[in-house]
């Protein structure tokens, strides 16, 4: 197993992967990247419908933004950038 995620994550920083899926059942964590290889945004999809918590992170890996969800309609947001 460790051997699995050492390969997903040297995939990342070698090839230019914009996402990846990983699928238990009717739950789909989801996670895209930007294009330097920084998480860009990540969370989990019940039955094609977003749910719980997505973040999103800037282009230096940063988190800028929290939304939740549920069953596919957004509940909340956090936007988590400082306004000048």
């Amino acid at each position: 197993m460790k051997w699995i995620v050492l390969l997903m994550v040297s995939g990342l920083v070698f090839c230019n992967i914009e996402y990846l899926k990983t699928t238990y059942g009717d739950t789909t964590k989801i996670s895209l990247f930007h294009k330097n290889g920084k998480i860009k945004q990540e969370g989990i999809k019940v039955k094609k419908f977003r749910d719980g918590k997505w973040r999103y992170y800037d282009e230096n890996g940063f988190l800028v933004k929290v939304e939740y969800y549920k069953f596919g309609k957004k509940i909340n947001t956090m936007d988590l950038r400082t306004s000048k």
